[in-house]
């Protein structure tokens, strides 16, 4: 990801986060993959769990209108944007690539 989007930052595999959150002084550590997969059941969950389709909506034009501010403000933002879409758009468009796309949840105990 970092290639194409020419950022200085890595995505780890579900493997090399579990060795993280064990280094970083967490026990009994679980790390669970999923790949991302949006259907409409899917998103009607997600806006049931969030409060319903108000708190839902309040939340989203809340986060576009700060992307949207924090876009216009600075020119360095816009071209970060920009190459995390491109990177994303070559991620999930390319059927060789959009197979092993998702993320991973890790939970563990703090010792």
């Amino acid at each position: 990801f970092s290639e194409l989007t020419q950022l200085p930052f890595s995505l780890y595999s579900p493997e090399e986060w579990e060795q993280r959150l064990e280094r970083a002084g967490l026990s009994d550590v679980h790390v669970y993959r999923h790949h991302l997969s949006v259907s409409l059941k899917e998103l009607e969950l997600v806006i049931r769990a969030m409060g319903g389709l108000g708190k839902f909506a309040k939340l989203f034009l809340g986060l576009m209108i700060g992307m949207i501010r924090y876009a216009l403000s600075s020119r360095k933002i816009r071209n970060r944007f920009k190459q995390i879409s491109r990177g994303k758009r070559i991620l999930l468009n390319k059927r060789s690539t959009s197979k092993y796309v998702g993320y991973v949840l890790g939970v563990g105990k703090k010792v």
